[in-house]
């Protein structure tokens, strides 16, 4: 079961802890990309990865009826950095929406088999998904996809003997 998120609209949210239109602003852009990947959460600790650019920081916010507390190992010197605002808008969407019943069907799978099977299904996605590429300047420079749906991704190539690169998607 989900904690109760203590703000009733994002507004109230934003001036209460993030208090920065620009941060707040990044954050939802965060959260937009898909850049914002909650990875645990036990009660109403969660733990975050938030991929800003060129980097991935660890998030950790604490929520109680009457608390909120984030900690981003960013380094940031402002009460609450675009990543921590990600995670926060995060979750006031996830702890605003009801919980889904679990799903009895369904079947097992090896790490392998799992790690295959989503590989695939990325793979057939892609070839039907329609986007755009913004070249960089070099072959091995970075390239920006923008899909359909708006989500912008960086690339770059590193080795195409082992298709060896980088994306900025959360999935990579």
């Amino acid at each position: 079961m989900n904690p109760v998120f203590p703000f009733k609209n994002i507004s109230t949210l934003k001036s209460a802890l993030i208090n920065s239109e620009s941060v707040f602003r990044k954050g939802e852009r965060l959260v937009r990309n898909d850049m914002c990947l909650q990875t645990a959460q036990d009660g109403g600790h969660y733990h975050f990865i938030v991929e800003d650019r060129f980097d991935d920081f660890k998030v950790q916010a604490e929520i109680k009826p009457d608390t909120v507390r984030t900690n981003c190992e960013c380094g940031s010197v402002l009460d609450c950095c675009s990543h921590e605002a990600s995670v926060l808008i995060a979750l006031y969407h996830k702890l605003d929406e009801p919980e889904d019943e679990p799903s009895s069907e369904g079947q097992a799978y090896t790490r392998k088999e799992m790690i295959k099977r989503v590989l695939r299904e990325r793979r057939e996605k892609s070839e039907k998904e329609e986007y755009s590429i913004e070249f960089s300047d070099t072959l091995y420079g970075f390239h920006r996809i923008k899909t359909s749906t708006g989500k912008i991704y960086e690339i770059t190539i590193r080795d195409f003997e082992t298709d060896d690169g980088y994306c900025s998607c959360p999935g990579f």
